[in-house]
């Protein structure tokens, strides 16, 4: 990462990289290669209006009174270098009762200060920023015992240390931007004392932050909480037909989403209606355009923040909530084949909380803690669907555990209740359920017209076909309450 050649010895110019100022943040060999933090952009795709806001300033004394507007001066057209021919928008918030909803939070500490990088005093590490993704994403720390210039132009005392750059490089680091190998780039880790030039992006930097920012899709008007706790109206006169099948389910910490195609219907824990038939680009709107139709999608768990993974075709995108927060990546990361065209069903059993991949009359049992890295971790797969989820119809459409003993297959018109102690499909006079009046929306075959126009359907049967399920959806509720 310092851009030296590699000598074998401990030399002078090795000593004095060594001791050298630089940024906190420590990446390894790996990651520096990829440029990118693991989340890759500002909460995933679509936000490129960001706000900022300095929670706490300098404590040192500085010789001139207008130091706190010197300060704010500086670090605005630190913003400034990555808002320069970009997407981007910083606007900074100065409300004392707004600063901690900023999105970017710049503050100034010493020594330990509750995040585990512990500033050294004036000299080495100078400062810090969180990528997206983390628990403390948008937060830039700097250590108040350095003796920080406030000017817009590089120091003249080289004791001095250059706010303006400093803050530059480390606001790459918040967007999604790791270190950097080359001397010319911004992101390069140590500071550059002897430049003459203002801070400017280099090529390579203006490289990631196009395939980061500048490719996104326009964000949707509606915003992320509205989506989810607001039930969709339809416009048009034309009324939205339950779905005859679904292609995917999922559950996460509020909902159950149903998809099919290019829509999606959702309940909540009460298996009341919220969402019916909207498109999945108004709420996943970094969801390609090639996904077409989602295969699969499942919870992933594994981590510090639970993400989403929905899968079409040879496929797969990772989602954090509604926003997405990685590359487009094939399949065969799962340890699956490559002769696989796609998945039937993917979803986290319960019992020993493995993922479990489904495809034809054969399923896939993947680790996410070390199959990731390791494909023989796990040996003697595929195996059969039938030897083990006896009862199960295939193909399967979807399915997913409700983490309370039972599972639910869903195939055609029709969902099935797996018991996962005893190992096979429930049987009794709710099972299978149909799939339209689990969803409640308009269905052409189960609804009856009243000769007064009016539409009915027989209430106790609707409530049978929901019992099945009412149980288990509660407890996925409260279990993804608990563990997000």
């Amino acid at each position: 990462m310092s851009g030296m050649a590699e000598t074998g010895e401990l030399d002078r110019q090795t000593l004095d990289r060594i001791s050298g100022r630089r940024c906190g943040n420590i990446d390894n060999v790996e990651q520096v290669r990829q440029r990118r933090s693991d989340h890759l952009q500002w909460r995933g795709m679509g936000k490129t209006d960001l706000s900022w806001a300095i929670t706490v300033y300098s404590s040192r004394d500085y010789s001139d009174a207008n130091y706190i507007d010197n300060i704010r001066d500086a670090i605005d057209a630190a913003f400034s270098v990555w808002s320069s021919g970009t997407r981007l928008v910083f606007n900074e918030i100065m409300d004392p009762k707004r600063i901690h909803n900023a999105d970017i939070r710049v503050s100034f500490h010493r020594g330990p200060h509750g995040d585990n990088a512990i500033f050294d005093g004036q000299g080495g590490k100078l400062a810090h920023g969180f990528y997206p993704g983390e628990e403390l994403e948008g937060n830039i720390h700097l250590d108040d015992d350095e003796p920080w210039d406030l000017s817009l132009s590089l120091p003249a005392d080289q004791e001095k240390t250059s706010l303006y750059l400093v803050m530059a490089h480390e606001i790459g680091h918040v967007l999604g931007l790791r270190h950097s190998y080359s001397r010319d780039s911004l992101m390069f880790a140590w500071y550059n004392e002897n430049t003459t030039a203002t801070p400017n992006l280099s090529q390579e930097d203006e490289s990631i932050l196009t395939q980061l920012y500048t490719e996104i899709s326009e964000p949707p008007t509606t915003t992320a909480a509205e989506e989810l706790t607001t039930p969709m109206v339809n416009n048009t006169e034309e009324e939205i037909i339950c779905p005859t099948s679904v292609d995917a389910v999922l559950p996460t910490r509020d909902f159950i989403l149903f998809f099919k195609d290019q829509l999606y219907w959702s309940l909540d824990a009460n298996l009341d209606s919220v969402v019916q038939g909207a498109s999945v680009h108004t709420f996943w709107y970094g969801l390609p355009p090639s996904f077409t139709k989602i295969d699969a999608v499942y919870r992933r768990l594994a981590g510090d923040t639970p993400t989403i993974i929905f899968f079409s075709g040879k496929n797969y995108v990772e989602f954090t909530s509604n926003q997405r927060s990685d590359i487009v990546r094939p399949i065969v990361d799962f340890c699956l084949p490559t002769s696989v065209e796609k998945v039937d069903a993917v979803f986290v059993w319960g019992r020993n909380r493995k993922t479990y991949i489904i495809v034809g009359d054969m399923y896939w049992k993947f680790d996410e803690l070390i199959s990731r890295t390791n494909c023989n971790a796990i040996s003697g797969y595929p195996r059969s669907v039938q030897r083990i989820w006896r009862g199960v119809p295939l193909p399967v459409d979807s399915a997913f555990t409700s983490f309370d003993d039972h599972t639910y297959f869903f195939r055609g018109e029709n969902y099935w209740k797996f018991n996962n102690r005893k190992m096979r499909v429930v049987e009794n006079s709710q099972s299978p359920g149909k799939i339209s009046k689990l969803l409640q929306c308009k269905d052409k075959d189960t609804n009856s017209q009243i000769s007064d126009g009016t539409t009915t359907t027989d209430p106790g049967n609707a409530a049978c076909q929901q019992c099945s399920l009412t149980t288990g959806l509660l407890v996925i509720y409260i279990l993804y309450t608990v563990t997000s």
